[in-house]
């Protein structure tokens, strides 16, 4: 492998100014860019193709879901903490409503986070007020909406912007969830001694943030093909517990309590889903990682990182482009406070079996990065195998193959350029047409005009990174992880228990011996007279 292999800009296109974040549609096939209002830009021409602004706003995070055919859903967020929802169609960007109005100032409540759901079924939100944090979950009409948009853009001129205001069908909150000070509340009454041993105050009353993944549907809950959620999963900074609350609308919105409680050793830093969404990955306190199974609702694995310099910051399942992926993730990358990275070793599966077989024990960890200390931000490349992106502070950039430990090339842009955030890049990867897009500027003493910039990568197109290219053939080789009976989850977990019965029997000798260990050491103390 030529370690000096330099892959440079395809393209270079001018961004407008101010320009705060980034975001691709799943079919890759626009973009949209936050600014002081934002833009609709088509993936292959990179050309603005709808444009929306309104005074004093300007737009910090966004992101971009397809509705059908070419409509497509947007939901901001604007410097004030303010969330919006908008629709793009036929080269229209059109706002569909605000969801938290500024009525009194002193008194108003700031949108941390604002996610939408693939296909725009969902969102959700994440709320501060002086202090408090909550969670508010969003149903969307979209057919309704798409209807409504059809019948205004057919009133208007076709070469006119819409100036009629359009009564727009508006969004229904179905929970609105806060942190649980205790999650024994979450359990029945017939189960006293449950309370008190296992599930105690669950961390602090303060809460300051809170995560929050989309969950499908597993197999024998799916009612079509669509991938629909169904589910979501919250964590609370500074507690324990990940929960898992129903997308049902419940008839007290207000007071809505999870259907599942998934306890952990820890307190939870980082979480991540796979992209089948089976499989839940934490990076817990005192440097350990539980992967959960939602098939089987126990942990599939959990091991230490006693090598780890810092608690863990980041952690990514490796798995293959959304669209093509299989339920088995290949590989763990896991990011600390301090930027080192660290992935696990190779996760296969047997064949014959549509269940993951982990066939490694995960506690098998190496090191990446040694002198990571200037990572700013670190990216699988769903569409090359086992790749991953780095970018340093420095504004270097190159693509690392996590399971050689080599570097397979370095990403170069224009001389008397850089990146314009560094130390927060703003960028973005396209499955579908294999690029990597990235915000860039010109050399701050030039006098050109024009410094903001987005630099085009295509990866795709270069002989070296061609080996790793991932294409449909290869994620066809792959069986999709479903069980369509109970039976088969039973079947499935009495095979796995056979297969780790020596690994659990060595484990059950080693925790024995420990705890008679302790206790001899404890008993010792106790019978040492005091002087």
């Amino acid at each position: 492998m030529n370690m000096d292999t330099r892959l440079n800009t395809s393209a270079v296109h001018q961004l407008p100014e101010n320009t705060n974040c980034l975001a691709l549609s799943e079919d890759g096939q626009f973009f949209t860019i936050g600014h002081k209002g934002l833009s609709v830009w088509c993936a292959t021409s990179y050309r603005s193709i709808a444009e929306w602004s309104q005074n004093n706003v300007e737009i910090t995070s966004i992101q971009l879901t397809r509705l059908s055919g070419k409509t497509y859903l947007l939901g901001t967020i604007d410097d004030m903490g303010v969330a919006r929802i908008l629709i793009n169609q036929s080269e229209v960007i059109q706002l569909l409503c605000i969801i938290n109005t500024m009525e009194n100032i002193n008194n108003r409540s700031i949108c941390v986070s604002f996610q939408l759901s693939q296909g725009g079924d969902y969102g959700v939100t994440s709320m501060s007020c002086n202090g408090a944090s909550w969670i508010e979950v969003f149903y969307f009409p979209i057919d309704t909406w798409l209807k409504e948009c059809a019948s205004a853009l057919s009133q208007q001129d076709s070469k006119a912007s819409l100036v009629s205001e359009v009564q727009w069908s508006p969004i229904e909150m179905i929970h609105q969830i806060k942190p649980l000070h205790s999650v024994t509340d979450t359990i029945p009454e017939s189960h006293p001694q449950f309370h008190s041993q296992y599930l105690a105050l669950d961390g602090s009353c303060s809460v300051s943030f809170c995560t929050v993944h989309f969950l499908l549907p597993l197999s024998d809950e799916r009612k079509d093909n669509k991938d629909i959620p169904n589910a979501l999963c919250v964590w609370w900074g500074g507690r324990k517990h990940l929960l898992k609350y129903s997308l049902q609308k419940t008839t007290n919105i207000t007071n809505v309590l999870p259907g599942t409680v998934w306890p952990n050793a820890n307190t939870i830093n980082c979480s991540t889903v796979s992209a089948c969404t089976r499989y839940i990955a934490l990076g817990l306190a005192d440097a350990l990682v539980c992967i959960w199974d939602r098939n089987y609702c126990s942990p599939l694995s959990v091991f230490s990182m006693s090598d780890m310099d810092s608690p863990l910051s980041a952690i990514y399942f490796l798995d293959y482009n959304d669209a093509l992926s299989t339920c088995d993730a290949k590989h763990l990358l896991m990011k600390c406070k301090s930027r080192a990275l660290y992935t696990t070793r190779k996760i296969t599966r047997e064949k014959n079996i549509r269940a993951v077989q982990w066939t490694e024990r995960l506690h098998n960890l190496h090191t990446m990065v040694k002198d990571s200390g200037d990572l700013s931000a670190a990216a699988a490349v769903p569409f090359l195998h086992n790749l991953v992106l780095l970018i340093q502070r420095n504004g270097e950039m190159y693509l690392q193959d996590v399971i050689n430990k080599t570097k397979v090339c370095s990403l170069m842009i224009p001389s008397k350029h850089m990146l314009a955030t560094s130390c927060n890049p703003v960028f973005a990867l396209n499955s579908r047409l294999h690029t990597l897009l990235i915000q860039g500027t010109k050399d701050p003493l030039s006098m050109e005009a024009g410094h903001n910039q987005l630099y085009i990568f295509h990866l795709g197109e270069c002989d070296i990174l061609k080996p790793y290219l991932i294409t449909p053939s290869d994620c066809a080789k792959e069986e999709k992880c479903h069980f369509a009976k109970l039976e088969d989850w039973c079947s499935r977990y009495l095979q796995d228990r056979r297969i780790n019965a020596q690994e659990r029997a060595k484990d059950m000798r080693q925790t024995w011996m420990q705890l008679q260990e302790t206790s001899a050491a404890s008993n010792s103390r106790h019978l040492t007279p005091h002087v």
